[in-house]
């Protein structure tokens, strides 16, 4: 705010066609509304100090765009003012637009709970919005855990997940529903499944895809131990060449489903195969907690080889395109095979999608070698 300071000097019979006279006062309005009276019985001379607020438009330059103490920002921002009683206009600038949530899906808590899941993206005044967990009770919110691994930008549109998604068994061509947000590099695409973990309580395993070449994934179980939400299992990819997916498992007759972990690095040079890592995961009700079962899971894989050396074992996985859902790995993951030889080998936890797999091989590499076989698998550290 700035002040100019003004001085008028007023001397006898200065104002014509007001009839200055003894006994008589004056009132001579200025601009602006500001009054003087002037009265002959007090003063001959009067000198009055006016103290005027000035806006931009009198006492100081008008900003301009091109002075470097202009936020280019304001220049797009509708800017509103309201009246002041003790000096000029005040801006005020209006708050961004706030989102609404966003509702991905509701999952049932279990068979007889009232409770239930839901997937959604949280309100929220800027371009990235996080993922959110609430556990409902009707419409009322119990619980919640923000999900701070991606976070949502643009619109949320349902698509067709491919292979790369994290969900499904590696051999699996089914494809899966998912969300997606966002473009390119800022995409995330986001999965849903209910687990059974007990006759009477499901998990909602949520699986989310980043990146836009280089995809990098991430798995959390969510489960409500009474009213409470909590984040009972999650699983990161690391750097690097890294893939991954889950697979929720039936045991048959209606009991607790199992969640199967596949996680792997491809090595880019021949100095090393490949690392392929398979964990199965139950439900321990006591420690409410998904923990990996102990000992070497059985798997039915695709091999072909062997082969004496890594180079070898790569340069037979490029011969072929229908090979890409294999891996170049140690005869010795399997205990089947004898160890100290290469193989190329796809596993997975269903005999179905393995026999379907080698007949799309048989078809376009007809001249290359593959077999079945039903193996206990050992993990890469203890082969």
């Amino acid at each position: 705010m700035v002040y100019c300071g003004a001085v008028l000097f007023v001397p006898k019979g200065f104002l014509p066609g007001h009839g200055l006279g003894y006994g008589q006062d004056l009132m001579y309005t200025i601009r602006h509304g500001v009054s003087v009276g002037i009265s002959r019985r007090y003063w001959r001379f009067v000198w009055l100090i006016l103290l005027i607020s000035c806006g931009p438009f009198l006492c100081s330059d008008p900003i301009s765009k091109s002075d470097s103490t202009y936020p280019p920002s304001t220049a797009a921002v509708p800017v509103f003012t309201t009246p002041s009683t003790f000096g000029p206009n005040k801006a005020i600038v209006p708050s961004p637009q706030v989102r609404p949530r966003v509702v991905l899906g509701t999952y049932r808590v279990g068979r007889h709970e009232e409770l239930a899941y839901e997937l959604s993206i949280a309100p929220c005044d800027s371009d990235e919005c996080i993922f959110q967990i609430r556990l409902l009770a009707g419409n009322a919110e119990v619980s919640s855990i923000d999900m701070g691994w991606a976070k949502a930008s643009g619109k949320a549109s349902r698509e067709t997940a491919a292979e790369s998604s994290g969900l499904g068994d590696p051999l699996d061509v089914e494809k899966k529903s998912a969300w997606s947000t966002g473009e390119e590099e800022a995409n995330v695409l986001t999965t849903a499944t209910p687990v059974r973990l007990t006759s009477q309580l499901n998990g909602l395993l949520v699986g989310q895809r980043a990146g836009f070449e280089r995809f990098k994934r991430h798995y959390d179980l969510y489960v409500a131990v009474g009213k409470k939400l909590i984040r009972a299992w999650t699983f990161q990819e690391g750097a690097g060449p890294t893939w991954s997916t889950v697979e929720v498992r039936e045991k048959g007759g209606g009991g607790p489903q199992s969640v199967l972990l596949f996680d792997g690095f491809r090595y880019p040079s021949n100095d090393q195969p490949d690392w392929l890592y398979f964990t199965v995961y139950s439900w321990n009700s006591s420690k409410n907690e998904l923990q990996s079962i102990s000992g070497d899971p059985m798997v039915t894989a695709l091999i072909a080889g062997p082969y004496d050396t890594v180079a070898e074992a790569r340069a037979a996985h490029a011969s072929a395109g229908c090979l890409s859902g294999f891996w170049v790995l140690t005869s010795g993951a399997f205990l089947q095979l004898h160890p100290g030889k290469f193989v190329l080998a796809a596993i997975t936890a269903r005999t179905p999608q393995a026999q379907r797999k080698l007949e799309e091989v048989r078809t376009c590499a007809p001249k290359f070698s593959v077999s079945l076989l039903d193996s206990r698998y050992r993990q890469p550290e203890s082969n």
